[in-house]
């Protein structure tokens, strides 16, 4: 027998823990209970319809349930829904290695699978540092990272990171890395220039010593969607190869057509030397993750049976992740994705062109179907005055997930343009009148 919406809320709050929740407070409050998910709209246990307006964590770049990728996990799960992949291979996991050495930017001609974007940084990290290990070059062991950069919540990418919030007690458990500053993402602050010139002068001094430098191409998600040019994502780029440093970008969030192209890199013409991809890659039909690496990284663990890449989870190269990848790629190759975000993305900016007039809102930036809106008031990760607009939007039946205050919108790359207007309805309704 079907559970009723109040036994679902009985038995989370007895049992469940919930991530980034403080759960005092969760338990004082009716949640959203999802019952079914298509497209852009959640449906509740009461019926009601909801749009995602936060993409369910930036995962759900095609929508809910798109039919491609449905199709193909249906069809694999008839095969094989799992089989290890330390000894063993398979056509999924074979014809996706080629498919994104294919369409990835030139020279990632390697696939190194995991679970999760957490763990695609934390393969890039500890690739990156072994090769140089590896190849003699012992120095190279620092890494330098963006002010405000977030890179997952494994003990490694937590160390890249630098959000107070999610470092808070784990001090004597991280690494020390090199920070740039990486201003608050205000448009027209020149705080772009300052953080080249920054990673400029830390590399004239230390170069020596760094193994890679990692960004969020494009896009600081976690802390605020501060965002910057293809010009500022080249010119570092470059910088970390005049200092003989390898270069990550995580793409997690960024990536599978996020900012207007499928990789973020391609707007600044560059190939890192690793290449982070999770949440979009099976259009969040199921947890799976890659990290794209050049023939040179792989060659530096050939060899003595010693020298091999000691790592791995037991859920690498899973079959149904690899179908659910392989359907949404070819959906980016055939359904028009990137041609029908672009216009979405037109029609987003012009429908918020005027809102940075409205009082009480500081700035307005968007990046491919990336919108973000800083309140006047508040400050970080944890400042409540995000909150008492995601609480006037739920009450429009919008689902969003601030960040401070800093509000945005992560809506399906497949978003009509009837649903798009209705969703900036709403926001933009919440926000001048909020609870």
């Amino acid at each position: 027998m079907a559970l009723t919406r109040a036994a679902i809320v009985e038995l989370d709050h007895r049992h469940v823990w919930h991530p980034y929740t403080q759960h005092d407070e969760w338990v004082t409050k009716e949640p959203l209970v999802v019952a079914s998910a298509e497209g852009i709209w959640l449906t509740d246990e009461d019926g009601q319809r909801w749009m995602d307006g936060s993409g369910s964590w930036w995962v759900s770049n095609l929508g809910h349930g798109y039919p491609r990728v449905r199709e193909a996990l249906h069809a694999q799960l008839d095969k094989a829904a799992h089989v290890m992949f330390g000894g063993a291979t398979h056509a999924p996991a074979a014809t996706l290695a080629a498919r994104l050495a294919s369409v990835a930017p030139p020279g990632l001609t390697r696939t190194f699978f995991s679970d999760n974007g957490s763990t695609a940084v934390e393969v890039a990290i500890r690739v990156a540092y072994e090769s140089w290990q590896q190849r003699g070059e012992t120095a190279r062991r620092r890494f330098v990272t963006l002010e405000g950069a977030y890179h997952g919540d494994t003990l490694g990418t937590v160390s890249l990171g630098s959000i107070a919030a999610f470092r808070h007690r784990l001090d004597g458990l991280l690494f020390d890395v090199l920070s740039i500053p990486a201003g608050d993402g205000a448009t027209g602050t020149g705080w772009e220039s300052e953080m080249v010139d920054a990673l400029a002068a830390m590399l004239a001094a230390r170069g020596h010593e760094v193994a890679a430098v990692v960004v969020e191409p494009l896009i600081l998600g976690a802390s605020g969607m501060r965002m910057y040019s293809a010009a500022t994502l080249r010119r570092m780029y470059e910088l970390a190869k005049e200092a003989g440093a390898l270069f990550i970008a995580d793409e997690v969030f960024v990536g599978l057509g996020r900012t207007g192209t499928l990789f973020a890199c391609e707007q600044a013409g560059i190939t890192p030397d690793l290449l982070c991809l999770s949440k979009g890659l099976t259009a969040g039909s199921l947890p799976f993750a890659v990290t794209l690496a050049t023939e040179e990284l792989f060659d530096a663990f050939r060899g003595e049976r010693p020298r091999m890449f000691h790592y791995g989870h037991s859920y690498c190269g899973n079959p149904l992740g690899c179908a659910a990848a392989l359907a949404t790629l070819d959906a980016f190759a055939e359904d028009g994705i990137l041609e029908h975000a672009a216009l979405r993305a037109e029609q987003m900016r012009r429908t918020t062109a005027d809102w940075r007039q409205w009082p009480g809102v500081a700035e307005v930036r968007q990046t491919g179907l990336v919108l973000a809106v800083q309140l006047a008031e508040g400050s970080d990760y944890t400042d409540p005055v995000g909150w008492r607009i995601a609480k006037a939007a739920a009450a429009r039946q919008l689902l969003i997930r601030p960040l401070g205050n800093v509000l945005y919108l992560v809506p399906a790359l497949t978003i009509t343009e009837h649903e798009l207007y209705d969703m900036l309805e709403r926001f933009g309704s919440a926000i001048q009148s909020p609870l």
